[in-house]
């Protein structure tokens, strides 16, 4: 009972968050919590709100599970200025991982935990030298390569997702080369049943 009262409340604050969100113009309004636009008018909320109920459920689970790290950042603000904060190697880290539990839409349980996603990074040579070559990370992670670190990315992906983005890219450049030569275009899925199985892997 005490559970489902709990739920009902959180997701009532949600709720109360987009109803009178803050307007960038006189039609478009800033996703609250996490950034981003939406149109109040026209368009279906319930996206939002999901996405929403997961970064506040992300930055909770992450509060227990690393306590003693900064608070996880969610606004799409916060994360980059995380990131690319000049004085603080830990701050790097934790924006970097909020940045990544972002692209994989806020999914908590379906992301690695911190620890093997930060080790990751550390074994990563596309991780920005000054995170990936401080002594202090380096005690804390040892590194060890982690499979969705690819691709030059610094977010983690799933192999299905890896694929993908892979077969999206492919089918992009090739679409333009058509378009330049005169040769007709192709829809993604057609395309892409016609290609032989692109290969995944950790680089």
């Amino acid at each position: 009972m005490l559970l489902e009262t709990c739920a009902n409340e959180f997701e009532s604050y949600i709720k109360g968050l987009f109803k009178n969100p803050r307007m960038l113009t006189k039609t478009l309004a800033e996703v609250p919590v996490v950034g981003g636009v939406f149109i109040p008018d026209l368009m279906d909320h319930t996206p939002f709100l999901l996405q929403v109920c997961r970064a506040l459920c992300a930055r909770e689970r992450f509060r227990q599970d690393a306590p003693e790290w900064p608070i996880l950042p969610l606004h799409e603000q916060d994360i980059e200025a995380a990131m690319e904060n000049d004085d603080d190697r830990r701050l790097n880290l934790v924006g970097l991982f909020s940045n990544s539990l972002k692209s994989a839409d806020w999914s908590y349980d379906e992301h690695p935990r911190f620890d093997h996603y930060a080790r990751g990074l550390m074994a990563y040579r596309h991780t920005p030298i000054e995170v990936r070559t401080d002594p202090h990370l380096l005690a804390k992670f040892p590194p060890l390569p982690l499979v969705g670190l690819t691709d030059g990315d610094l977010y983690w992906r799933s192999p299905e997702r890896i694929m993908e983005d892979r077969q999206y890219s492919a089918w992009v450049y090739e679409m333009d080369a058509r378009r330049e030569e005169g040769i007709p275009m192709q829809a993604l899925d057609e395309w892409v049943r016609e290609q032989v199985p692109m290969f995944v892997g950790c680089c």
